[in-house]
């Protein structure tokens, strides 16, 4: 087995990532920095330059997490955030908060990362923000728009129900890297009908990765 590719490293790799072969810790760095350097801040360097005049369809979403942390991500719509609000809650073990949300997809969410880079979570291999003040300051300045609203009005009602952690099957896996298009769960969510039975089939995000990486 090869060694880690990056300096100093003494890990034999675990996974290959952009065509490296690196050891799992230096993966997670790898995978945020290219994320970050390869997209978001170039994205955002064509919307300040004025030749992107226009968001991608969609909206981008601020959320705390129950670990405190703070994601940026985007979706669909009104109807697929409050999808992705029980998601996360299911997967997260805890109700989430809606901090604000924006008119824009993918586009946006990629500006946002950008301006919030030196908050990013570089040692997680998801798409993290350390709690800081200025995030917040943010996401009150920003509040809600309508499909925002609307998605938070119907997560308020919806009653967190903790299920009970267990591995994915094999048989489960395959749901794991494809939209569900019954649920409204995105790529890499997992669906509902499984995270609101009673013993949910609970895929971690670490695991979803490992899956995914590994399956490549």
């Amino acid at each position: 087995m090869k060694g880690c590719g990056y300096s100093g490293c003494s890990n034999t790799s675990a996974v290959n990532k952009y065509g490296v072969d690196v050891c799992l810790e230096h993966g997670i760095v790898l995978h945020n920095t290219v994320r970050v350097e390869a997209f978001s801040k170039k994205v955002s360097r064509l919307y300040e330059n004025g030749d992107l005049t226009q968001h991608s369809a969609g909206i981008t979403y601020i959320i705390q997490l129950p670990n405190h942390n703070i994601k940026i991500g985007t979706t669909k719509n009104g109807r697929t955030l409050y999808s992705r609000l029980r998601n996360l809650s299911n997967e997260q073990r805890g109700k989430v908060t809606l901090l604000a949300t924006l008119p824009g997809g993918e586009t946006q969410e990629a500006v946002l990362h950008a301006r919030f880079s030196e908050h990013r979570r570089y040692d997680l291999f998801v798409e993290q923000f350390s709690p800081a003040a200025e995030l917040f300051y943010f996401a009150k300045e920003t509040g809600l728009e309508s499909e925002g609203l609307w998605a938070k009005q119907a997560f308020d009602l919806w009653e967190f129900t903790p299920g009970t952690i267990v591995e994915p099957t094999e048989e489960d896996r395959k749901y794991l890297a494809v939209a569900c298009t019954s649920c409204g769960a995105e790529v890499d969510e997992p669906c509902s009908w499984k995270v609101d039975t009673a013993e949910a089939i609970h895929a971690s995000r670490k695991s979803r990765l490992d899956y995914l990486l590994s399956s490549r």
